[in-house]
């Protein structure tokens, strides 16, 4: 391949991912009020923690949500329908944390454009990232 031209492909696919994480710029502050069980026995709820979460910080605009659906993904609500149906790949594997991309995500490192929230975006803190787990681990049920 022509050197030029696998520099040009290059920097298009650089400037599309840096696009698409401007495009995500985090406007929300780094407090949030929303935190799950610490404990793993401790049932966690998809209305009072999980998609609470999800509004707050993935259902934004330049995100997840009904005008800018990144990955084609909506978290708007109600966004259990779309977690669960989303079939290409599978974000959540009922009782599966570690087989569930939602899960791989969010806990690939904060570097990694694969990443979410996008890197340079507030991120999720462990309470969040583990309550998601358990969550998934629980049976990932619309449980109120």
């Amino acid at each position: 391949m022509n050197p030029k031209v696998f520099i040009s492909i290059f920097l298009l696919i650089l400037v599309i991912i840096l696009a698409e994480a401007i495009a995500c710029k985090d406007t929300q502050d780094n407090s949030t009020t929303i935190v799950f069980p610490s404990s793993p026995d401790s049932i966690v709820s998809y209305t009072k923690q999980v998609d609470p979460l999800f509004q707050e910080r993935c259902a934004i605009s330049g995100c997840h949500n009904s005008s800018s659906f990144q990955a084609k993904l909506d978290l708007s609500s109600p966004s259990y329908h779309a977690l669960m149906t989303f079939s290409a790949p599978v974000l959540v594997v009922a009782r599966n944390a570690n087989n569930s991309v939602l899960y791989q995500r969010l806990t690939l490192p904060a570097t990694d454009i694969n990443h979410m929230p996008y890197p340079g975006t507030t991120q999720l803190n462990s309470n969040q990232i583990n309550g998601i787990k358990n969550w998934i681990n629980q049976g990932a049920n619309d449980t109120p």
